[in-house]
């Protein structure tokens, strides 16, 4: 059930874009991919008048099983299941719009449907791609919780750029020549306080990644008397297609 809900959702995200996308059970369909939704519940939390739900969601894309596309995400209700559906939905917009725009790089559209470099391609958030060393780069929606300045340029291109003129130049060690091809992701989660990124996760193609981190920390983060946790996600496309 949790597994449909979140094929649904995914499959939803591909037709706002303009991709003909259909479900059966946990698998999506479209042109030229199929994609296997899995769903894993994790710690859940219920105290007197909410729940707090951790799940897992990875997705198979093609039949290739890897942990590319595996990531977490919380949900907040009124009871367990509440709390669990509203996890899949916290995904759907923070996870799935970047892959599906990243997908869509070898979909064909639907006529009269926005492109895939479209920041308005029918979701409620895209950015536009960027390049990245050989990849095209797809951010999904910068999250930012506690107090960051007002006048800081989050989620523009003009942060991802920075961040990516660091990554790049260690793309050798982040994404290594023999996996070089098909798809990848990053994730960044850093805890910031006053221009200094400390504790945090960073995860390469779903496997945690110290290096990462250590390079997301050189960011020129806003200083002053601030205090908030960074959260950022990229789905990376081959430039030529898949595989190439």
């Amino acid at each position: 059930m949790l597994s449909h809900a979140a094929a649904q959702e995914l499959a939803s995200v591909f037709r706002r874009a303009g991709t003909i996308a259909s479900v059966t059970d946990a698998t999506v369909r479209t042109p030229r991919h199929v994609i296997v939704v899995r769903v894993a519940v994790g710690q859940v939390n219920e105290e007197a008048d909410r729940a707090i739900a951790a799940i897992e969601v990875r997705l198979d894309v093609d039949a290739q099983r890897n942990d590319v596309f595996r990531v977490a995400s919380v949900g907040i209700d009124a009871n367990r299941q509440e709390a669990i559906l509203h996890a899949i939905r916290e995904w759907s917009v923070a996870y799935a719009i970047p892959i599906v725009d990243a997908l869509r790089t070898t979909e064909p559209d639907v006529p009269g449907s926005a492109p895939v470099d479209s920041p308005d391609a029918g979701s409620l958030h895209r950015a536009p791609p960027m390049p990245f060393g050989p990849y095209l780069a797809f951010p999904g929606p910068t999250g930012v919780r506690g107090e960051a300045p007002a006048s800081w340029r989050r989620g523009t291109p003009e942060m991802h750029q920075a961040l990516f003129a660091r990554f790049e130049s260690a793309l050798d060690e982040l994404i290594p020549v023999p996996r070089r091809g098909g798809f990848h992701t990053m994730k960044i989660t850093l805890h910031v306080r006053n221009g200094a990124a400390g504790e945090g996760e960073c995860l390469v193609d779903g496997a945690p990644n110290v290096r990462l981190c250590d390079l997301a920390r050189t960011y020129a983060w806003p200083t002053g008397p601030y205090e908030f946790l960074f959260k950022q996600y990229y789905v990376f496309a081959p430039r030529g297609g898949p595989g190439r």
